[in-house]
């Protein structure tokens, strides 16, 4: 008998285990409700029970059956007035990357005036992530922290979110649907990028000396016609046959195109280690104080800094889709062009102007 029981748990609990695994998949009324391990054992005792009072016609039997029924009915009237009245909304404290992990602020409003107790929110399948509250006040709202972990980049709309809770007895499990409006932008992966690689030149800083009207002596030059007598130099001009005007420094922001060739054969893998590897060159380049500029498939984002700039950056590439195209910048720019491609067999298709630097993905 003890056998018995022993192969009837094992049985139990390998088919929640199988129920646990496709619960996301499973479609069933809203009035449903699943039972958990407790609620079959529960279920099954009682089924005995009935049985029992049936063939030996005792009160007490009778009493108990009773009693469990009440327990039942009890558990699936509870469980589903505490996962109603539930509405949630998403916040995103900071920009989130692919294949790292970052957390998310999830806001439950009660809107019933009782509260409600032991609320699991399940995320969506692209962020795979749960969190947990035990305790929600009637007409309040509580906030709770989940940590995510995106693994492509890319527009998610949130849709529906899971609440589900075994409130009173952990004998049955509501699941219900919350839809969550908005959505999540979720950036490149980034690499480790140095900065002086970038460059070929470690220490170069984000500007550039040109003539202009700085403090600092460029050059001397000939005089010509409109220069003012006042930046003559005197000196200089004495010891040469005619006069020589001092021209000043300016230091003037440095610039540069990053390119993303998706040119040649089609390779989704090496397109995203290209989109990776611009992603974050973009946020090393304009931290450092460059103006930085986009040339990709189907996308072309002028000169632009700061941060409000890069997250425009980073929001085009977290959209872009691989295109047999080496995109041109659409403008004349006097800074460097670097750009990364595919691998350096393919890419039937090059860019008029020659890059000053080319990476290759299939090397990164």
């Amino acid at each position: 008998m003890e056998f018995g029981f022993r192969e009837l748990n094992a049985r139990l609990e390998a088919l929640d285990g199988r129920l646990k695994k496709h619960a996301d998949s499973i479609s069933y009324p809203e009035w449903f409700m699943m039972p958990t391990n407790e609620g079959i054992r529960f279920l099954l005792a009682t089924l005995l029970l009935a049985l029992a009072s049936f063939n030996t016609g005792n009160n007490l039997i009778y009493l108990i059956f009773g009693l469990m029924l009440s327990i039942i009915l009890l558990s699936y009237v509870l469980a589903a007035l505490n996962t109603r009245g539930l509405r949630l909304k998403v916040k995103v404290p900071g920009p989130v990357y692919a294949s790292e992990e970052s957390e998310v602020i999830i806001r439950i409003r009660n809107e019933k005036r009782f509260a409600s107790y032991s609320i699991r929110i399940r995320l969506p399948d692209e962020l795979s992530s749960s969190a947990f509250l035990p305790f929600i006040q009637g007409g309040g709202a509580s906030s709770v922290r989940a940590r995510i972990s995106p693994k492509a980049r890319g527009v998610f709309g949130y849709g529906s979110f899971i609440i589900e809770s075994s409130f009173p007895f952990i004998f049955f499990k509501r699941r219900c649907k919350v839809h969550v409006d908005g959505s999540l932008t979720v950036y490149p992966a980034l690499m480790d990028i140095d900065l002086g690689v970038l460059w070929g030149n470690k220490g170069e800083g984000a500007h550039t000396q040109r003539p202009g009207e700085g403090d600092e002596l460029l050059s001397l030059r000939e005089f010509r016609e409109g220069d003012s007598q006042k930046s003559v130099h005197w000196k200089a001009s004495a010891k040469s046959h005619g006069l020589l005007v001092k021209e000043y420094a300016s230091l003037m922001p440095k610039t540069v195109v990053l390119m993303i060739d998706g040119s040649g054969e089609s390779s989704p893998d090496l397109f995203e280690r290209s989109v990776s590897w611009a992603a974050s060159a973009a946020i090393r380049l304009i931290e450092s104080g460059y103006y930085t500029g986009l040339a990709a498939p189907g996308a072309y984002i002028p000169y632009g800094s700061g941060k409000g700039h890069l997250f425009r950056l980073l929001d085009q590439m977290a959209v872009l889709s691989e295109q047999d195209e080496a995109p041109e910048p659409e403008t004349a720019h006097a800074g460097a062009l670097l750009c990364v491609r595919k691998s350096r067999g393919g890419g039937g298709k090059a860019a008029a102007e020659a890059p000053d630097l080319v990476v290759y993905a299939d090397t990164l």
